[in-house]
């Protein structure tokens, strides 16, 4: 299975390095580069979640991230986080006008399941018949994530999400 992944609010803590960075994404290089400063200064994943990415790794799923936040701090991140060996490929939804055509293109016509928590990424995931996991621990709200089509409060759940809509 196919395994797209947002980034921040879904594996990564990222409100520590915003406010670190002032509070939001980054409008100049200046700004760019200290928020990449930022992620090595004080960024971190959820706990939990390196191990649900080995996991689901080891079970074979093909995994990708689509974030809106911009490539060189989704390098950055994985880098300093020590998880781009799990994934296949990433994708910056910064220059798209939602998440749709990024998760369209990584899923490259295959089933695949989406986990995020933003409606954003549901809704990528409803446009383009796919399942999505909705991220609860993360930044969005139960309102903005019920179309979901599986909940995870912690990360750990994931894996149980994802064998769970694989049965389907």
């Amino acid at each position: 299975m196919i395994l797209i992944f947002d980034l921040d609010g879904t594996l990564f803590q990222a409100k520590p390095v915003f406010q670190r960075a002032g509070g939001g994404m980054p409008g100049a290089d200046a700004d760019l580069k200290f928020l990449l400063e930022s992620v090595t200064a004080v960024g971190e994943l959820f706990p939990g979640v390196y191990d649900v990415l080995q996991t689901l790794h080891n079970a074979g799923h093909k995994m990708y991230i689509c974030s809106q936040s911009p490539a060189e701090y989704i390098a950055k991140v994985l880098e300093h986080t020590g998880i781009s060996r799990f994934f296949e490929d990433y994708r910056s939804a910064a220059g798209y006008d939602s998440k749709s055509e990024p998760v369209r293109e990584l899923a490259q016509g295959c089933p695949a399941i989406v986990i995020g928590d933003t409606h954003g990424d549901i809704t990528a995931a409803k446009q383009n018949d796919m399942k999505s996991i909705a991220a609860m621990y993360g930044y969005g709200n139960k309102d903005m994530l019920a179309p979901a089509d599986a909940f995870a409060d912690l990360p750990e759940e994931i894996v149980g999400c994802v064998e769970r809509i694989m049965r389907l």
